[in-house]
């Protein structure tokens, strides 16, 4: 899916559970939704893994970009 530049190895984790994520995105009809905080607590929950709030924050902000581009692609 993705087909930039290759990330650092410091964030790459980033964008693998982002797609995770992606996964489980609610379908509304309505346009592609936000991933929420409470999904991402259940995601990190089911995962055992605990996100810092840096890269809670850049799954969001991530998430955020994707959707306006799924936007203006539409």
């Amino acid at each position: 899916m993705y087909h930039g530049p290759k990330l650092p190895p410091l964030a790459a984790h980033i964008w693998t559970w982002w797609l995770d994520l992606c996964a489980t995105r609610p379908v509304t009809g309505m346009g592609v939704s936000p991933i929420s905080r409470l999904e991402i607590q259940a995601w990190e929950a089911d995962e055992e893994i605990e996100l810092t709030p840096w890269e809670r924050r850049t799954i969001l902000r991530l998430d955020a970009v994707f959707r306006t581009a799924q936007a203006s692609d539409g």
